[in-house]
């Protein structure tokens, strides 16, 4: 097997000692509350995500496919057992028992 260094490996040979040659790394700057960005700036650049997007989309969808689901499945009756559908019933009763149920 050869000795060599694979050329995809994630560092090179001499890396360590040119970063050791930069000495010391300066401490960052204190905190300044008047250099950051406002609340309703931050808020905006959060709507505008596509993951923030598809996180509120779901959670809007959600709890319109679980009612669903319970109305669909909810009537028909599972072998006879009745306390499965005792439990969807009282589930369906308040949104407190649904929010638990669920």
């Amino acid at each position: 097997m050869s000795t060599e260094p694979l050329d995809i490996a994630p560092t090179r040979r001499g890396v360590h000692e040119r970063l050791a040659a930069l000495g010391p790394v300066a401490a960052p700057p204190p905190f300044n509350p008047r250099r950051t960005l406002p609340l309703k700036v931050e808020f905006v650049r959060q709507l505008r995500r596509r993951r923030t997007q598809l996180t509120l989309l779901i959670l809007l969808v959600l709890p319109i496919v679980v009612a669903l689901a319970f109305k669909v499945g909810g009537n028909g009756r599972s072998n006879g057992s009745s306390s499965s559908s005792a439990r969807v019933a009282l589930a369906t009763k308040g949104a407190g028992n649904f929010a638990m149920f669920t």
